[in-house]
């Protein structure tokens, strides 16, 4: 009982330090200028002018993984992630045509960043 109780806590942290490395990553990719889908990202939300929606969404990502990395800020980070996951599938909804080769299982390279 003991070492599954250890697992599971270390597993865990695992799982949100890796999740945090993620998020600071292509957070970070997007405030360098250096996302590879950036056109992609940006023409899924027309409303913004595409260097402000980067910017907006490098630092919400960045600020997301650097909750993780912080145990008492993951409720924040939890927080931030339930409204950062319904706009990232939003191309599936809005670009469908750039996200699938196939509906439903037949994805491009854009849609199986989304997934």
């Amino acid at each position: 009982m003991r070492s599954t109780t250890w697992i599971d806590s270390v597993g865990c942290t695992l799982l949100r330090l890796s999740l945090a490395v993620i998020f600071l990553w292509f957070g970070l990719l997007k405030l360098a200028d250096l996302c590879p889908l950036a056109g992609f990202v940006c023409r899924s939300m027309p409303l913004l002018p595409p260097s402000l929606f980067l910017v907006l969404l490098g630092c919400w990502e960045a600020i997301i993984g650097a909750c993780l990395l912080i145990r008492r800020l993951v409720p924040v980070a939890l927080v931030m992630l339930l409204c950062h996951l319904p706009a990232t599938a939003l191309p599936l909804v809005l670009l469908p045509e750039e996200c699938f080769t196939r509906f439903p299982h037949g994805l491009t390279l854009e849609g199986q960043y989304i997934m």
